[in-house]
């Protein structure tokens, strides 16, 4: 599927609280994102809110309206993952704000390549110098980020100034924004759970990747509860499948309401295994306080928050600005696979310190030392043979099945099965009993054996052999 053929995308509001966003969103849709009686009473959002509109090309664009305020980031990241475009809006007459600074960081880390400023009020601005002043704000604001020269679009949601030009450059903007892989295993992050009477349990997100049809069997991580898909909607729109790259709506039998959160994902059976530790690359903003050793972050991946330690293993602490490759423990299980993307926050106060991406998703535990962070920058660069190859390796003597390493490395059977031929055929790999074991480790096991029937004549050099099974438990810790 290439990027001509694509008609659902997603598009995301990001900004300070009371610059307009939702109001930017109902005079583009028509709908009012917000959805709960306490944000229309306050008159901000609180939570996520989606709308959807026809740009004139044909293409389908959802809406996703995050809050601004700074005690709600945790749900504007819910909201910021898997879009792509994003509207930075920022009220003319206020200028550059906090949560503008907050927000802009934030996306930095995300895979968002495309954007737009908004200069939202332009008709509370009487005064051409504060305009200027606003202009030549917004230049430093993004300078050195992926917003930097993006256009920036004068108007007013209240007025209508300016919205058909915003419409007209969204779906110019829209035409470059690659297909997303459809024919990779199904993954949603789950944003947003509800119950519709008649329907039972609904669940919403961005769909990463794969392809969602009524009928499917998946699978809600980390539980592991199977589900079946009874119904799909994907932008206002009730269909036989959703695709990658859109909002989705599923409704789904098999669980209810309590069952699930956001912040679980809904995906392909088997195709991903929750963790709790990962090997990453992480980068400090510039003004972000020095993180130390084992200090206590919140990390947010996809629409999850999970509370963990960052494990440096190279040095003592990490500078502002400086990059390193690490691990991080969790106190809970999230859905990851290499490459996702992350932001992570301090503990306490809740301020967002910077970002990186997943190299390894199911890494052993790694001692401190230059050895293990080099072990982690190797990999960090690796395909998808040396991958497997190393996943086997780690196995030791237990050995790894296809599926295993379907779940550890968030690849298909396709994948997988497209590499191990020359992986078992150059001798990498050996197949024992439909196991896969690196040729270190049967090396290692062939010296265990050795050594354990050397003691063993030592020790009784009248017997002819030694037993099968005393040399199984001997050689391998175990009978079997």
């Amino acid at each position: 599927m290439n990027s001509e053929s694509r008609t659902l995308f997603v598009v995301g509001t990001a900004g300070h609280i009371d610059h307009g966003k939702s109001a930017l969103v109902k005079a583009l849709t028509g709908i009012d994102p917000d959805r709960l009686e306490e944000e229309k009473r306050r008159g901000m959002t609180i939570d996520l809110g989606f709308a959807h509109f026809d740009l004139p090309s044909g293409r389908r664009a959802g809406i996703v309206d995050v809050p601004g305020h700074e005690r709600l980031i945790k749900n504007m990241l819910a909201g910021a993952t898997g879009i792509d475009l994003v509207l930075l809006v920022i009220a003319a007459d206020e200028g550059v704000m906090p949560q503008t600074r907050e927000h802009l960081d934030i996306l930095r880390f995300l895979p968002v390549r495309a954007g737009i400023v908004v200069l939202n009020k332009i008709d509370l601005v009487e005064d051409p110098s504060w305009l200027s002043l606003v202009k030549d704000d917004v230049k430093s604001l993004v300078a050195g980020t992926f917003l930097q020269g993006a256009p920036v679009v004068e108007l007013s949601a209240k007025t209508g100034q300016g919205i058909p030009e915003l419409v007209k450059l969204m779906d110019q903007m829209l035409d470059q924004i690659p297909a997303r892989q459809v024919d990779a295993p199904v993954r949603l992050p789950v944003d947003r759970v509800f119950t519709m009477a008649g329907f039972g349990t609904i669940v919403t997100g961005t769909l990463w990747s794969g392809r969602i049809a009524v009928g499917d069997t998946l699978e809600v991580l980390p539980q592991g509860a199977q589900v079946r898909v009874r119904g799909v909607q994907t932008h206002g729109r009730t269909v036989a499948a959703g695709i990658a790259g859109s909002r989705v709506a599923t409704n789904l039998a098999g669980v209810e309401k309590k069952a699930i959160e956001r912040g679980n994902v809904l995906c392909a059976p088997g195709a991903f295994r929750p963790t709790n530790l990962m090997d990453i690359r992480i980068r400090l903003l510039a003004d972000a306080p020095a993180l130390p050793h084992l200090a206590r972050i919140r990390l947010y991946l996809g629409s999850d928050e999970a509370i963990g330690r960052l494990s440096l293993l190279d040095r003592p602490r990490l500078e502002a600005g400086q990059a390193a490759v690490a691990q991080v423990r969790l106190e809970k299980s999230v859905v990851a696979a290499t490459g996702d993307p992350f932001v992570i926050r301090r503990y306490s106060p809740m301020i967002t310190l910077g970002g990186g991406e997943v190299i390894n998703a199911h890494p052993p535990r790694r001692r401190r030392g230059a050895a293990s962070a080099m072990a982690i920058e190797q990999a960090s660069g690796a395909g998808i043979r040396d991958r497997v190859d190393t996943a086997v390796q780690e196995t030791g003597t237990s050995g790894a099945t296809v599926e295993d390493l379907m779940k550890q490395l968030s690849l298909s059977r396709e994948q997988v099965d497209a590499t191990l031929p020359e992986l078992v055929d150059g001798g990498q790999l050996l197949v024992i009993r439909g196991r896969l074991f690196h040729r270190r480790a049967a090396g290692t096991v062939a010296d265990a054996i050795l050594r354990e029937v050397e003691a063993y004549h030592a020790r009784e050099p009248w017997r002819v052999g030694m037993p099968k099974e005393d040399l199984k438990t001997k050689a391998f810790g175990t009978g079997d």
